[in-house]
């Protein structure tokens, strides 16, 4: 559903973009440049995330229209919370959490927020095909 909702959205949608020079923001994550152990099915819909991403930018390009995909690492959301306190030991999986991000800490989603209005904003009006890590570091590679 990561992959297919972004084809059929924009299928539906580009004809609106092309008409107002629009952009697409698409959401990834760090694991489909990486890879993840177990998640195999994940991190695959999120690399060809990327990938559509680049093409999509190359071919609506001509058009005007901007494609970026935002690719953040662990973020506190209610789900991760929620599935963090039912794990056996939560306060292991807190530490876990810090440790993949260099900058030492898991943010909230308002970080990747604010990177989302950066993309789609007018300071952004030269930037296309992006995969924007915002993954404080963790785009490095996975530190334990």
């Amino acid at each position: 559903m990561n992959l297919k909702s972004i084809y059929w959205t924009t299928r539906y949608g580009l004809t609106a973009l092309k008409q107002t020079r629009g952009c697409i923001l698409n959401t990834s994550s760090m694991v489909g440049e990486l890879g993840q152990a177990r998640h195999a099915a994940y991190t695959a819909t999120k690399g060809g995330i990327n990938a559509l991403t680049k093409s999509m930018a190359l071919d609506y390009a001509p058009f005007g229209v901007r494609v970026n995909a935002v690719c953040p690492a662990g973020v506190w959301t209610p789900m991760l919370r929620d599935w963090a306190t039912q794990q056996p030991n939560p306060a292991e999986i807190e530490t876990y959490l810090k440790n993949i991000h260099a900058l030492g800490y898991c943010p909230e989603g308002d970080v990747i927020a604010d990177v989302c209005v950066f993309l789609l904003s007018d300071a952004a009006r030269f930037v296309t095909g992006c995969l924007m890590p915002v993954g404080g570091g963790a785009e490095l590679g996975y530190r334990r």
